[in-house]
Protein backbone atom coordinates (compact mmCIF):
# COMPACT_ATOMS: atom_id res chain seq x y z
CA UNK A 1 0.00 0.00 0.00
CA UNK A 2 1.31 3.60 -0.38
CA UNK A 3 3.15 5.15 2.12
CA UNK A 4 1.66 8.52 4.09
CA UNK A 5 2.34 11.58 1.66
CA UNK A 6 2.75 9.58 -1.71
CA UNK A 7 -0.38 11.02 -3.48
CA UNK A 8 1.91 14.59 -3.46
CA UNK A 9 2.00 15.52 -7.07
CA UNK A 10 5.08 16.32 -8.48
CA UNK A 11 6.58 17.71 -11.11
CA UNK A 12 9.32 16.46 -13.12
CA UNK A 13 11.42 19.62 -14.07
CA UNK A 14 10.61 22.16 -11.17
CA UNK A 15 11.39 25.98 -11.25
CA UNK A 16 10.98 26.29 -15.15
CA UNK A 17 8.40 28.18 -17.04
CA UNK A 18 8.04 29.86 -20.55
CA UNK A 19 8.39 28.62 -23.87
CA UNK A 20 11.26 30.48 -25.01
CA UNK A 21 10.07 31.69 -28.25
CA UNK A 22 7.78 34.88 -29.61
CA UNK A 23 4.41 33.90 -30.28
CA UNK A 24 1.33 35.33 -30.60
CA UNK A 25 -1.70 34.33 -28.96
CA UNK A 26 -5.50 34.10 -29.93
CA UNK A 27 -8.56 33.49 -28.30
CA UNK A 28 -10.95 32.19 -30.48
CA UNK A 29 -14.89 33.79 -29.15
CA UNK A 30 -16.35 31.18 -31.01
CA UNK A 31 -15.29 28.24 -29.19
CA UNK A 32 -13.09 29.39 -26.54
CA UNK A 33 -9.94 27.68 -27.35
CA UNK A 34 -6.44 29.54 -27.03
CA UNK A 35 -3.95 28.65 -29.32
CA UNK A 36 -0.31 30.68 -29.40
CA UNK A 37 1.33 30.57 -33.39
CA UNK A 38 4.69 31.48 -34.67
CA UNK A 39 4.07 35.07 -35.88
CA UNK A 40 5.42 33.54 -39.59
CA UNK A 41 1.85 31.94 -39.09
CA UNK A 42 -0.04 34.18 -41.11
CA UNK A 43 -3.36 32.83 -41.28
CA UNK A 44 -5.63 33.35 -38.27
CA UNK A 45 -8.07 30.94 -37.60
CA UNK A 46 -9.02 28.66 -34.46
CA UNK A 47 -7.60 25.29 -35.04
CA UNK A 48 -10.02 23.87 -33.67
CA UNK A 49 -13.34 25.16 -35.41
CA UNK A 50 -11.98 26.90 -38.24
CA UNK A 51 -13.46 30.70 -37.12
CA UNK A 52 -11.78 33.21 -38.07
CA UNK A 53 -13.33 35.34 -35.16
CA UNK A 54 -9.95 35.92 -33.12
CA UNK A 55 -8.30 38.32 -31.17
CA UNK A 56 -5.21 38.40 -30.74
CA UNK A 57 -4.04 39.00 -26.38
CA UNK A 58 -1.28 39.78 -24.49
CA UNK A 59 1.14 36.64 -24.97
CA UNK A 60 0.60 33.96 -21.54
CA UNK A 61 3.79 31.88 -20.88
CA UNK A 62 3.01 28.38 -20.15
CA UNK A 63 2.72 28.18 -16.61
CA UNK A 64 5.14 25.27 -16.87
CA UNK A 65 7.92 24.77 -19.05
CA UNK A 66 7.58 21.74 -21.67
CA UNK A 67 10.30 19.38 -20.75
CA UNK A 68 9.57 17.29 -23.78
CA UNK A 69 8.36 17.84 -27.39
CA UNK A 70 7.47 15.24 -30.37
CA UNK A 71 8.12 16.98 -33.49
CA UNK A 72 6.13 16.56 -36.74
CA UNK A 73 6.99 13.89 -38.88
CA UNK A 74 5.53 14.52 -42.06
CA UNK A 75 4.65 18.00 -43.52
CA UNK A 76 0.71 19.10 -44.22
CA UNK A 77 0.60 17.67 -47.32
CA UNK A 78 1.23 14.24 -46.42
CA UNK A 79 -1.04 14.91 -43.56
CA UNK A 80 -3.74 15.67 -45.79
CA UNK A 81 -2.65 12.40 -48.09
CA UNK A 82 -3.84 10.43 -45.13
CA UNK A 83 -7.04 12.31 -44.42
CA UNK A 84 -8.71 11.33 -47.68
CA UNK A 85 -7.46 7.83 -47.64
CA UNK A 86 -9.14 7.61 -44.29
CA UNK A 87 -12.10 9.76 -46.00
CA UNK A 88 -12.71 6.55 -48.50
CA UNK A 89 -12.56 3.60 -46.17
CA UNK A 90 -15.60 1.96 -44.66
CA UNK A 91 -18.81 0.20 -46.39
CA UNK A 92 -21.40 2.42 -44.81
CA UNK A 93 -19.70 5.62 -45.92
CA UNK A 94 -22.02 7.74 -48.82
CA UNK A 95 -20.39 6.73 -52.65
CA UNK A 96 -19.83 10.53 -52.60
CA UNK A 97 -18.11 11.15 -49.74
CA UNK A 98 -14.75 12.03 -51.06
CA UNK A 99 -16.01 14.05 -54.05
CA UNK A 100 -18.65 15.97 -52.21
CA UNK A 101 -16.49 16.80 -48.79
CA UNK A 102 -14.25 20.43 -49.20
CA UNK A 103 -11.42 20.31 -46.86
CA UNK A 104 -10.94 23.53 -44.63
CA UNK A 105 -7.51 24.17 -43.97
CA UNK A 106 -5.37 21.68 -42.36
CA UNK A 107 -3.57 23.11 -39.25
CA UNK A 108 0.11 21.62 -37.68
CA UNK A 109 -0.66 22.52 -33.33
CA UNK A 110 1.67 21.23 -30.95
CA UNK A 111 -0.86 20.51 -28.45
CA UNK A 112 -0.03 19.90 -24.63
CA UNK A 113 -0.37 16.88 -22.72
CA UNK A 114 0.84 16.02 -19.25
CA UNK A 115 2.34 12.67 -18.57
CA UNK A 116 1.77 11.48 -15.47
CA UNK A 117 4.35 8.25 -13.83
CA UNK A 118 2.40 6.75 -10.88
CA UNK A 119 1.78 3.22 -9.10
CA UNK A 120 -1.28 1.47 -8.42
CA UNK A 121 -2.36 -0.63 -5.49
CA UNK A 122 -5.66 -3.03 -6.13
CA UNK A 123 -7.78 -5.31 -4.63
CA UNK A 124 -10.53 -7.48 -5.98
CA UNK A 125 -13.35 -9.83 -5.25
CA UNK A 126 -15.34 -11.10 -7.47
CA UNK A 127 -17.57 -14.77 -8.07
CA UNK A 128 -15.84 -17.01 -9.99
CA UNK A 129 -17.58 -18.96 -12.37
CA UNK A 130 -16.73 -22.70 -13.57
CA UNK A 131 -18.44 -24.40 -16.51
CA UNK A 132 -19.49 -27.87 -16.86
CA UNK A 133 -22.11 -29.47 -18.76
CA UNK A 134 -25.11 -31.93 -17.75
CA UNK A 135 -27.13 -34.16 -20.08
CA UNK A 136 -30.35 -32.65 -21.03
CA UNK A 137 -33.54 -34.43 -22.02
CA UNK A 138 -35.54 -33.68 -24.88
CA UNK A 139 -38.05 -34.63 -27.78
CA UNK A 140 -39.05 -34.22 -31.60
CA UNK A 141 -40.44 -35.88 -34.26
CA UNK A 142 -37.98 -38.16 -36.52
CA UNK A 143 -39.11 -38.61 -40.26
CA UNK A 144 -41.66 -41.00 -39.52
CA UNK A 145 -43.65 -38.64 -37.32
CA UNK A 146 -42.94 -40.35 -34.07
CA UNK A 147 -42.10 -38.93 -31.14
CA UNK A 148 -38.39 -39.43 -29.99
CA UNK A 149 -36.42 -38.68 -26.87
CA UNK A 150 -32.75 -37.12 -27.63
CA UNK A 151 -29.87 -36.14 -25.09
CA UNK A 152 -27.72 -32.90 -25.44
CA UNK A 153 -25.08 -31.31 -23.05
CA UNK A 154 -26.19 -28.02 -21.66
CA UNK A 155 -23.44 -25.43 -20.26
CA UNK A 156 -24.10 -24.82 -16.24
CA UNK A 157 -22.11 -22.70 -14.29
CA UNK A 158 -20.85 -23.34 -10.91
CA UNK A 159 -19.98 -19.98 -9.00
CA UNK A 160 -17.28 -19.74 -5.72
CA UNK A 161 -16.12 -16.18 -4.00
CA UNK A 162 -12.29 -15.50 -5.33
CA UNK A 163 -10.18 -12.07 -4.44
CA UNK A 164 -7.08 -11.07 -4.83
CA UNK A 165 -4.67 -7.94 -5.36
CA UNK A 166 -2.66 -6.47 -8.47
CA UNK A 167 -0.02 -3.42 -8.96
CA UNK A 168 1.32 -1.82 -11.28
CA UNK A 169 3.14 1.03 -12.09
CA UNK A 170 2.22 3.47 -14.94
CA UNK A 171 4.88 5.10 -16.87
CA UNK A 172 4.11 8.47 -19.35
CA UNK A 173 0.15 7.97 -18.98
CA UNK A 174 -0.59 10.41 -21.35
CA UNK A 175 -3.96 13.03 -20.26
CA UNK A 176 -5.11 15.86 -22.15
CA UNK A 177 -4.06 19.53 -21.06
CA UNK A 178 -6.42 21.40 -23.65
CA UNK A 179 -10.34 21.44 -22.70
CA UNK A 180 -10.64 21.72 -26.52
CA UNK A 181 -9.54 17.89 -26.96
CA UNK A 182 -11.47 15.56 -24.75
CA UNK A 183 -9.29 12.66 -23.64
CA UNK A 184 -11.60 10.21 -25.52
CA UNK A 185 -10.16 11.94 -28.72
CA UNK A 186 -6.66 11.20 -27.00
CA UNK A 187 -7.36 7.92 -26.40
CA UNK A 188 -8.66 6.81 -29.80
CA UNK A 189 -5.08 9.43 -31.63
CA UNK A 190 -3.04 7.34 -29.64
CA UNK A 191 -0.78 5.88 -29.22
CA UNK A 192 2.73 8.65 -29.42
CA UNK A 193 6.08 7.55 -29.13
CA UNK A 194 7.58 9.25 -26.09
CA UNK A 195 10.78 7.27 -26.68
CA UNK A 196 11.07 9.32 -29.73
CA UNK A 197 10.55 13.13 -27.72
CA UNK A 198 13.13 15.13 -28.09
CA UNK A 199 14.01 17.66 -25.18
CA UNK A 200 11.91 21.07 -25.02
CA UNK A 201 13.64 23.78 -27.87
CA UNK A 202 11.07 26.76 -28.95
CA UNK A 203 12.48 26.12 -32.42
CA UNK A 204 10.45 23.18 -32.83
CA UNK A 205 7.44 25.38 -32.72
CA UNK A 206 8.78 27.42 -35.77
CA UNK A 207 5.52 27.50 -38.56
CA UNK A 208 3.62 25.62 -36.32
CA UNK A 209 0.68 26.69 -33.74
CA UNK A 210 0.87 25.93 -30.12
CA UNK A 211 -1.66 25.45 -27.21
CA UNK A 212 -1.16 26.88 -23.75
CA UNK A 213 -2.46 24.27 -21.38
CA UNK A 214 -6.18 25.23 -19.92
CA UNK A 215 -6.25 22.22 -17.60
CA UNK A 216 -3.95 22.44 -14.53
CA UNK A 217 -2.14 19.34 -13.65
CA UNK A 218 -4.29 18.75 -10.77
CA UNK A 219 -7.28 18.23 -12.85
CA UNK A 220 -5.28 16.11 -15.40
CA UNK A 221 -4.73 13.89 -12.50
CA UNK A 222 -8.05 13.78 -11.91
CA UNK A 223 -8.61 12.57 -15.29
CA UNK A 224 -5.66 10.02 -15.36
CA UNK A 225 -7.14 8.58 -12.01
CA UNK A 226 -10.15 7.36 -13.72
CA UNK A 227 -8.54 6.31 -16.88
CA UNK A 228 -6.26 4.41 -14.72
CA UNK A 229 -8.95 2.80 -12.47
CA UNK A 230 -10.58 1.25 -16.22
CA UNK A 231 -7.28 -0.17 -16.61
CA UNK A 232 -6.77 -1.31 -13.41
CA UNK A 233 -10.42 -3.19 -13.58
CA UNK A 234 -9.54 -4.90 -16.92
CA UNK A 235 -6.18 -6.41 -14.99
CA UNK A 236 -7.94 -7.14 -11.85
CA UNK A 237 -11.12 -8.86 -13.91
CA UNK A 238 -8.17 -11.48 -16.11
CA UNK A 239 -7.09 -12.05 -12.54
CA UNK A 240 -10.09 -13.66 -11.52
CA UNK A 241 -9.96 -17.66 -12.00
CA UNK A 242 -12.43 -20.04 -14.01
CA UNK A 243 -14.00 -19.51 -17.16
CA UNK A 244 -15.94 -16.35 -16.33
CA UNK A 245 -16.96 -14.03 -13.48
CA UNK A 246 -19.31 -11.89 -11.93
CA UNK A 247 -19.57 -9.40 -9.41
CA UNK A 248 -16.28 -7.94 -9.98
CA UNK A 249 -15.26 -5.36 -7.54
CA UNK A 250 -12.11 -3.27 -7.63
CA UNK A 251 -10.75 -1.22 -5.18
CA UNK A 252 -7.45 1.00 -6.26
CA UNK A 253 -5.10 3.78 -4.61
CA UNK A 254 -2.87 5.29 -6.50
CA UNK A 255 0.52 6.86 -5.37
CA UNK A 256 3.64 8.47 -6.18
CA UNK A 257 2.84 10.79 -8.94
CA UNK A 258 5.05 12.51 -11.21
CA UNK A 259 4.15 14.31 -14.05
CA UNK A 260 5.54 16.63 -16.93
CA UNK A 261 4.42 18.75 -19.49
CA UNK A 262 5.12 16.93 -23.21
CA UNK A 263 4.10 18.87 -26.53
CA UNK A 264 2.61 16.37 -28.98
CA UNK A 265 2.22 17.17 -33.13
CA UNK A 266 -1.42 17.47 -34.25
CA UNK A 267 -2.66 18.19 -37.45
CA UNK A 268 -6.31 19.73 -37.08
CA UNK A 269 -9.02 20.39 -39.37
CA UNK A 270 -12.44 19.59 -40.38
CA UNK A 271 -14.36 19.13 -43.55
CA UNK A 272 -17.74 20.26 -45.11
CA UNK A 273 -20.76 17.16 -46.51
CA UNK A 274 -23.96 18.60 -47.23
CA UNK A 275 -23.68 21.54 -45.09
CA UNK A 276 -22.37 19.73 -41.67
CA UNK A 277 -19.47 19.67 -40.45
CA UNK A 278 -17.26 17.21 -39.33
CA UNK A 279 -13.98 17.32 -37.25
CA UNK A 280 -11.14 14.83 -37.39
CA UNK A 281 -7.18 14.51 -36.60
CA UNK A 282 -4.40 13.17 -37.52
CA UNK A 283 -1.37 11.97 -35.20
CA UNK A 284 1.56 13.87 -36.60
CA UNK A 285 4.02 11.34 -35.75
CA UNK A 286 2.31 8.20 -36.63
CA UNK A 287 0.17 9.01 -38.92
CA UNK A 288 -3.52 7.67 -37.46
CA UNK A 289 -6.56 9.43 -38.57
CA UNK A 290 -9.67 9.58 -36.00
CA UNK A 291 -12.56 11.83 -36.87
CA UNK A 292 -16.11 12.07 -37.11
CA UNK A 293 -17.85 11.19 -40.58
CA UNK A 294 -21.29 10.63 -42.20
CA UNK A 295 -23.18 7.22 -42.22
CA UNK A 296 -25.33 6.00 -44.99
CA UNK A 297 -28.52 5.28 -43.53
CA UNK A 298 -29.16 3.60 -46.96
CA UNK A 299 -26.25 0.88 -46.99
CA UNK A 300 -27.46 0.00 -43.81
CA UNK A 301 -30.94 -0.74 -44.96
CA UNK A 302 -29.80 -2.95 -47.95
CA UNK A 303 -27.77 -4.88 -45.71
CA UNK A 304 -30.55 -5.46 -43.34
CA UNK A 305 -32.78 -6.23 -46.00
CA UNK A 306 -30.25 -9.12 -47.35
CA UNK A 307 -29.70 -10.39 -44.18
CA UNK A 308 -33.53 -10.42 -43.54
CA UNK A 309 -33.54 -12.45 -46.96
CA UNK A 310 -31.18 -14.87 -46.07
CA UNK A 311 -32.67 -15.71 -43.03
CA UNK A 312 -36.25 -15.81 -44.46
CA UNK A 313 -34.70 -17.86 -46.99
CA UNK A 314 -32.86 -20.50 -44.58
CA UNK A 315 -36.14 -20.57 -42.32
CA UNK A 316 -38.00 -21.20 -45.39
CA UNK A 317 -36.13 -24.35 -46.40
CA UNK A 318 -36.07 -26.01 -42.94
CA UNK A 319 -40.19 -25.21 -43.19
CA UNK A 320 -40.31 -27.22 -46.82
CA UNK A 321 -37.35 -30.23 -45.06
CA UNK A 322 -39.56 -30.79 -42.32
CA UNK A 323 -42.43 -31.21 -44.27
CA UNK A 324 -41.20 -34.31 -46.42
Amino acid sequence: PPAAGADELRVKNPGQSGIDRVMKTFSCKACGAKVSYDPSVKALACAYCGSSYVIEEEQAAFAERPNRIVPFAFDKTQAEQRFWKWLGKGFFRPRDLTKKSALNEIRGVYMPFWAFDADAYSNWSADAGYHYYEKEAYTEKDQQGHTVTKYRDVQKTRWQPASGAHSAHYEDFLVSASKGLDQEWVNKIAPFELTQAKSYNGDYLAGFAAENPSIDPAGGRGTAAVELQKKETAECARLVPGDTHRNLNVRSSFANWNYDLALLPLWISAFLYKDKVYRFLVNGQTGEVQGSAPFSWLKLILVLLIAAGVIGGATLVALLLGQQ
